[in-house]
């Protein structure tokens, strides 16, 4: 994933700004799934690991620092 936005030349920030629809600070799963499909094909299986990765408080949501952080591993 991190390859794939230096390869499109977006911005980690960017990135998450683009994913997140409806501009709450948070991203969904939904909204991450759709964001992550515009930049690279990965199965839902795929999706929902990265995405319960970054969701350390096991909400459903994700903020801006957990997407990065696991962006940076």
């Amino acid at each position: 994933m991190r390859q794939a936005l230096i390869d499109k030349k977006i911005a980690y920030r960017e990135a998450f700004n683009r994913f997140d629809e409806n501009n709450d600070g948070l991203l969904s799963f939904v909204e991450f799934s759709n964001g992550i499909d515009k930049i690279l094909t990965l199965s839902v299986p795929i999706k929902e690991k990265i995405f319960a990765l970054m969701d350390k408080n096991e909400i459903g949501l994700v903020d801006y620092p957990n997407f990065l952080e696991v962006i940076n591993l």
